[in-house]
């Protein structure tokens, strides 16, 4: 990926994290108490998702037997694609 889709994409999930606590403020004040703890959560996995992309790092969440999460980080240099070093669950 190339460093100025990096930069739209860790801006983009940002965003979606700001996003989910202005939700969560809203549903707060609402006494929407579970729905709220709902958005802060997404709003910390958005705002994890950004880092680990300006890090270099792609993931999904499956739930598959005891695989839960499959990260990949590509290499800085050459954009390859560089085996995960173990998976949660195991």
């Amino acid at each position: 990926m190339k460093p100025e889709d990096v930069t739209v994409l860790v801006s983009y999930r940002m965003e979606k994290s700001k996003e989910a606590i202005r939700a969560a403020e809203i549903l707060l004040e609402n006494e929407m108490l579970s729905f709220s703890i709902n958005r802060v959560y997404y709003s910390m996995f958005y705002a994890v998702q950004a880092l680990l992309a300006a890090d270099g790092v792609s993931f999904s969440v499956a739930v598959h037997g005891l695989k839960l999460v499959e990260a990949k980080r590509r290499s800085r240099s050459s954009g390859s694609k560089i085996p995960p070093t173990g998976e949660i669950g195991k």
